[in-house]
């Protein structure tokens, strides 16, 4: 499949020399969408600011897939599942970030486990993978490295080589749901070596190519009418 160009318009979409009369339906039958949910206090009260969203909706659309909408929540267990629910309703694939650090406002993934209804286990992968990295830093291990260990029993552990955390990926009624350490350098990698080869085996491979064009001394009710 070659690669297609669309047009961004004032929110209207259109395929070259071909005009498309609802881009959303496009999208629902051709293409699958995501959609970005950022966890984080920081980022809600300006301390931070979100790089990975945009990051990620960059590499989404690199192997085609449409990114439907981001949003940013704090690390509130009602938000958390609210937001999630609310963007299952809609999008093929929900990707989160943040909330899994060791801290007790990481919530993140006891929240989900309760979510998709499953228990959380001792994952030891993962603990081996933590000695390896507090070894480099000359630290010993303590309670709370232990309980970062544990994993919902319904998740594919994604390994993070780079960090502490590792991702999980959720297969829910057809959909999929992913979450991963906000640290961007750790979400990079997981991104990079687990979610990209894992969904280049879903996805046509197509770029999502999106040209916005400015507009000067033309009407906006005649601008769709000279493209």
């Amino acid at each position: 499949m070659k690669d297609k160009e669309f047009f961004l318009i004032n929110r209207h979409f259109f395929k070259t020399n071909y005009k498309i009369a609802s881009f959303n339906n496009y999208i629902n039958h051709k293409i699958m969408n995501a959609s970005i949910i950022t966890i984080g206090d920081e980022i809600l009260i300006g301390q931070i600011v979100d790089t990975n969203s945009v990051w990620i909706a960059q590499q989404l659309n690199e192997i085609g897939i449409w990114v439907s909408e981001k949003k940013s929540i704090g690390d509130i267990d009602t938000a958390i599942i609210y937001a999630l629910q609310e963007s299952l309703n809609h999008a093929d694939i929900v990707i989160i970030t943040g909330g899994l650090g060791p801290t007790k406002d990481d919530i993140t993934k006891k929240t989900l486990a309760d979510f998709f209804n499953t228990s959380l286990s001792f994952h030891e992968p993962t603990w081996e993978n933590m000695l390896e990295i507090l070894k480099v830093f000359n630290r010993t291990p303590n309670e709370s490295h232990k309980i970062q260990c544990l994993m919902p029993e319904n998740a594919t552990i994604l390994s993070n080589k780079v960090g502490t955390a590792p991702g999980m990926w959720f297969d829910y009624n057809g959909k999929v749901v992913i979450s991963m350490p906000g640290v961007p350098f750790e979400m990079k990698y997981i991104v990079t070596n687990h979610i990209i080869p894992r969904f280049k085996n879903y996805t046509r491979q197509m770029s999502l190519f999106i040209r916005r064009l400015e507009q000067q001394e033309l009407g906006k009710v005649k601008l769709p009418q000279n493209y």
